[in-house]
């Protein structure tokens, strides 16, 4: 299975060049445009991000929804530091361990938090390290990869940052969370921002909800339920799950909707009562429900596939495994959360949410007992809870991901490395470096077609420019081989694009005829439209 893993990955390793710089091959009929990226965004996993980069000449901006920059408030989400090791039977096992270290000190993730604040630890120490160590683990797994992709596209096969590449660069990073649930680290430098989530205007639910559901939830308006569902994740015992879930919800006087998901939690179910099933959900015999009794006096609903952003609004509380759509979805409906996680980042938003008040502390299923399920369903329903949700939902609501994003990225582009000299507003992808010249595509071709008679043929003095140069702290130079040809013929230019390009030529000869230093004009330009 690590083989064929390792393939999986080298294949999109080496695949992303072709989608950096090539004609889209999937246009469905079209004809495929050609394509070449000016700014590359990515995110750590991906693996070739910074090396694609280096190989282009471009820009570069990371993006994720987990921490990967180094801090010592908390440690990384895969990391396996101080996230489980404080609940449940982990936090009983380091407490019985012959080697306490500090654990025995902390009842919990917030009194660690507030112990690094106060000043720098042993643990901040380990949190630091555990990006390190993550980066390194990495590396050992793709470095062989990743010597291949750059030997393949003319670099050194070996550069000196190794696991620590992106950190030692100060690549711009964003993170995609809300500084009200997770504000920015002070050990984090002006190169990272917290932009906020992201949701697209209008990607929420649009349609009529579903029936059934509507129908049961208006039973009792005035008790509104609990939701459980995980998704696509692989429970390890799904009835003995749903059993639980069953008695805690009864111990509490909640009603909870279940949803199946890939783990068809809920169906073993069937026949209890107190338990309904829309229309369409598995039952533990492998039928398909027919529907329920409108009438039956039930405490839980067994359901299928359903909008998030519908249901949450519905809800009284949340209960998943703690991806960070699902975190987001629950929080913006101002919902208390309760992470159940399994694998990954989900420990981090588990611990995150508890942090702010708005959940319990985070507890894998196969933790789960009903007395303390139970109490958890009441904490749930209870007002410091809702209040600590509430704030948190009132925080997002004021905030715009998405612009955040776009403001963040321009905010770090150099733009008067990457501009052409002769069309502001185009992007430089050619230099002429006997003149100094920084041109676009547009600014190539007029270069080319309608170039004034004195300026000497431009074709041989022609290499591809780099806005920046990674090996040499992000300045720009050029690629050593000439340009042979250019397929341009799809460029389009005006005769207004062809008299504004030869004027700023004759402005930038007259200047540097006039000034001392032969340095490039700086010129007060727009935005260049960039390919992403």
């Amino acid at each position: 299975e690590t083989a064929e893993r390792k393939e999986m990955m080298e294949e999109i390793i080496m695949s992303c060049y072709d989608a950096a710089t090539c004609a889209d091959k999937e246009s469905k009929g079209k004809a495929a445009e050609p394509f070449t990226a000016d700014l590359i965004i990515s995110n750590p996993t991906t693996y070739s991000h910074v090396h694609l980069a280096e190989a282009m000449g471009v820009p570069i901006h990371m993006f994720f929804t987990m921490p990967w920059s180094p801090t010592s408030q908390f440690p990384h989400p895969l990391g396996g530091v101080a996230y489980k090791e404080l609940t449940g039977k982990e936090k009983a096992k380091l407490e019985s361990s012959s080697d306490k270290g500090d654990v025995k000190e902390m009842d919990s993730f917030l009194q660690n938090i507030a112990k690094l604040q106060a000043a720098k630890t042993k643990k901040s120490d380990e949190n630091s390290y555990s990006y390190s160590t993550v980066d390194w683990l990495m590396h050992m797994g793709m470095g062989e990869i990743l010597q291949k992709f750059r030997t393949k596209h003319g670099l050194s096969k070996k550069w000196k940052e190794g696991a620590d590449i992106v950190n030692a660069r100060q690549l711009p990073f964003a993170y995609i969370w809300s500084p009200s649930l997770i504000p920015k680290p002070e050990d984090w430098g002006a190169n990272i921002d917290i932009v906020g989530f992201c949701e697209l205007k209008g990607s929420g639910f649009s349609g009529d909800p579903p029936a059934e559901i509507k129908v049961w939830l208006e039973k009792d308006p005035e008790k509104p339920p609990i939701f459980i569902g995980f998704g696509s994740c692989v429970l390890p015992d799904p009835r003995k799950v749903a059993e639980k879930i069953f008695f805690a919800a009864q111990k509490a006087g909640v009603r909870v909707i279940i949803q199946q998901g890939w783990a068809e939690l809920g169906s073993s179910l069937n026949g209890k009562d107190g338990v309904s099933f829309v229309k369409g959900t598995k039952l533990d015999d492998g039928s398909e429900s027919e529907g329920y009794d409108i009438k039956a006096h039930d405490f839980a609903l067994v359901i299928g596939r359903v909008a998030h952003s519908w249901l949450f609004d519905h809800v009284t509380g949340v209960v998943h495994h703690g991806g960070a759509g699902t975190t987001y979805a629950g929080l913006k409906a101002a919902k208390p959360t309760f992470i159940a996680p399994f694998f990954g980042d989900q420990p981090f938003w588990g611990q995150m949410v508890s942090a702010a008040g708005a959940g319990p502390e985070p507890l894998g299923v196969d933790e789960w007992e009903v007395d303390a399920l139970a109490e958890n369903f009441r904490a749930m329903c209870g007002t410091p809870m809702k209040k600590a949700a509430k704030r948190l939902s009132d925080a997002m609501a004021k905030e715009n991901g998405a612009a955040k994003s776009i403001d963040a990225i321009y905010s770090h582009l150099h733009f008067h490395q990457m501009h052409c000299d002769l069309l502001l507003d185009d992007v430089a992808r050619y230099y002429v470096p006997n003149w100094k010249l920084r041109l676009g595509d547009r600014g190539m071709k007029i270069m080319e077609k309608h170039k004034p008679s004195w300026f000497p043929k431009i074709m041989g003095t022609v290499h591809r420019y780099k806005s920046m140069d990674w090996t040499v702290a992000g300045v720009p130079t050029f690629f050593e081989d000439n340009v042979e040809s250019i397929a341009n013929a799809e460029i389009k230019i005006t005769e207004q694009d062809i008299k504004i390009a030869l004027r700023n030529l004759k402005a930038i000869i007259d200047e540097r005829a006039e000034s001392k230093n032969e340095t490039h004009v700086k010129f007060v330009h727009p935005e260049p439209r960039l390919r992403i």
